[in-house]
């Protein structure tokens, strides 16, 4: 008899250590998680004013060209 109780005392303890554990482990990776989340949100940030620059040089580019175009016509016209 004693020997199925030390059985189950062994075992809740088991348990309980696991749960413990497990716990834990949902902790860390949440933080991981929401470390990464920042990180995905910063780049993607980033992303979006890279693009925008990109899109107003563009669109400089674009009102240059045709000022030169213009310059080329009235000099061969």
């Amino acid at each position: 008899m004693e020997a199925v109780i030390a059985a189950f005392i062994a075992a809740a303890a088991s348990i309980a250590c696991q749960l413990i554990i497990a716990r834990s482990g949902a902790k860390q990776n949440k933080k991981s998680q929401e470390a990464t989340e920042r990180l995905i949100i910063y780049r993607i940030d980033r992303l979006e004013q890279t693009v925008s620059e990109h899109n107003a040089l563009i669109s400089r580019m674009a009102a240059a060209e045709q000022k030169i175009t213009d310059m080329e016509r009235e000099r061969y016209s």
